[in-house]
């Protein structure tokens, strides 16, 4: 670890050395197979301006480099903002990039399938880097293959590749110093021979003409001159050798970086500095977490949901978040789950902060079922009626005129649901207990819940223990009358709407 002049070295922190996968950076340098076809561009913006797609960038080497520095074990990275990713490149180089050149980056990655990204809601999104683990042989054995993916070959950045001192070399130097990084690995010692010119199926490998673009040897031996210089960093230079001579009418480099920025992975110490997603709103969350607990649904709701909620429901103050909640306790209700997106379905669910005042205030005066009552053919098209009618009057005087409603319309339309007597049985398949129909023709003539009368019937089967049927049958007898009555729920004509009761009933109270 290093204090570079970054801006954690101006808080006095250290900046770690960066493991980098080497068939990663193989597949970045193999974009340039096709360098010569100038045709293939790509822009971040409708009608911005064009990048070659086929050209590796030195934002491609910060964007690599920052990314293998705050993904997972896995190369992954959750949940986060693009944003927060640029904001920890700045953080690590002296000299960093700037934002347009981070997204082209990002975009070239995600087009090259170096990167595959996922958006979720909100600009939040994450990313898998590729060729992070290894290929599996379709060859290897069932019981040899892991069950957990193994880290491809990777090698060790130094800090230095954060530096003003390395991000002034030219790009060619920049490229050389990373492939050789990879090839040398943790052996001080090692140097790495390459020819100026060879053909290879990988980018990398070819000849020094071909991998810098060069064309003479004067100019190979300019980038290496620019390695083997003093450097603004600690007067050391980068490579400590790089001779180039002659053999067999070829010319051959041997190339060798300074052992001082050789690092061997330490046992034990941990080089990836995960990006978590920002904790913001921190009492928001608390509200959001309190809420879903007094409706005994947070064991459903994952962390990263309700980072994604606390996003969602930023401004809309905590009289708007509370009934928002509820509908997901509705939904449970129904479906005894929540839904796949949480964030999706109250999007849809409330249309806008006017829908959620409304929402509000019938629920306050018990008339919300009597928007789209249980047998409303759209639920949807209902409620933007409502809402289309409704919401020129003042909040204020609808929940008046709602308030007077209440009486009414519940004394003629609200109905307890009738249940016929074969639906009181239980789901056991076995031998029936004996005097069980009493108790099912108890339960139906005092209309208990069918389903909580399921439930007690289906319960006995695993504890009775070594009570007679009779004991049984009494003790069932008693339960019964404790089971919750069968709900009410909103009958009303089909030619019944809220909005034109409120307006032809109310008139003065809503004008008022």
């Amino acid at each position: 670890m290093l204090i570079l002049a970054n801006a954690r070295g101006t808080r006095g922190q250290k900046t770690k050395p960066v493991a980098m996968s080497a068939p990663f950076l193989r597949a970045l340098f193999n974009i340039e197979q096709r360098f010569a076809d100038k045709s293939m561009t790509f822009s971040i913006n409708e009608g911005g301006r064009k990048r070659q797609l086929n050209h590796v960038t030195e934002a491609d080497l910060y964007v690599a480099t920052v990314l293998f520095s705050l993904c997972n074990t896995n190369g992954s990275i959750h949940r986060v903002s693009r944003h927060a990713i640029y904001q920890r490149l700045e953080e690590l180089y002296e000299n960093p990039i700037s934002s347009p050149q981070f997204y082209e980056a990002l975009e070239k990655f995600k087009l090259h399938h170096l990167i595959f990204e996922e958006q979720h809601e909100y600009g939040v999104v994450s990313y898998k880097i590729n060729y992070f683990h290894q290929e599996e042989s379709e060859n290897e054995l069932p019981w040899m293959k892991s069950e957990r993916p193994k880290a491809a070959r990777y090698f060790m950045l130094h800090p230095v590749v954060f530096s003003a001192a390395f991000t002034s070399l030219s790009l060619s130097g920049k490229k050389l110093f990373y492939a050789v990084a990879a090839q040398q690995g943790e052996n001080k010692h090692k140097a790495v021979e390459r020819l100026f010119s060879n053909r290879n199926t990988d980018v990398q490998f070819m000849g020094l003409y071909q991998f810098l673009h060069k064309a003479h040897p004067y100019q190979i031996r300019k980038v290496l001159d620019e390695l083997t210089s003093r450097t603004l960093f600690m007067q050391t230079p980068f490579f400590t050798k790089a001779e180039v001579h002659k053999a067999s009418g070829q010319y051959k480099a041997s190339l060798a970086i300074n052992p001082d920025f050789i690092l061997s992975a330490q046992k034990g110490v941990e080089y990836r500095e995960v990006l978590k997603p920002r904790k913001v709103y921190k009492r928001t969350a608390l509200f959001i977490e309190r809420i879903l607990s007094a409706l005994s649904i947070r064991e459903f709701v994952t962390d990263d949901e309700i980072n994604e909620l606390v996003r969602y429901f930023k401004g809309k103050g905590y009289r708007i978040i509370r009934p928002a909640l509820e509908i997901l306790k509705q939904y449970f209700n129904k479906h005894r789950n929540l839904p796949q997106n949480i964030v999706g379905y109250l999007v849809k669910s409330i249309r806008s902060v006017t829908e959620f005042t409304y929402r509000n205030i019938l629920k306050r005066t018990g008339l919300l079922d009597f928007v789209a009552p249980i047998d409303a053919d759209d639920h949807d098209q209902r409620w933007s009626q409502f809402l289309n009618a409704i919401c020129s009057y003042q909040p204020r005087m609808v929940e008046k005129a709602c308030a007077a409603a209440a009486p009414q319309l519940t004394g003629k339309y609200l109905r307890t649901v009738q249940y016929d007597y074969a639906e009181y049985r239980g789901d056991y398949t076995g031998k029936e207990l004996k005097g069980i129909e009493l108790v099912r023709k108890k339960a139906f003539v005092l209309q208990k819940h069918v389903d909580s009368y399921i439930s007690l019937e289906n319960g006995i089967h695993t504890r009775s223990g070594d009570l007679s049927d009779s004991q049984i049958i009494d003790w069932l007898l008693a339960e019964v009358e404790k089971l919750p009555n069968a709900e009410r729920i909103v009958v009303v004509p089909s030619s019944f709407n809220l909005e034109s009761y409120l307006q032809g009933h109310f008139p003065s109270v809503l004008a008022s």
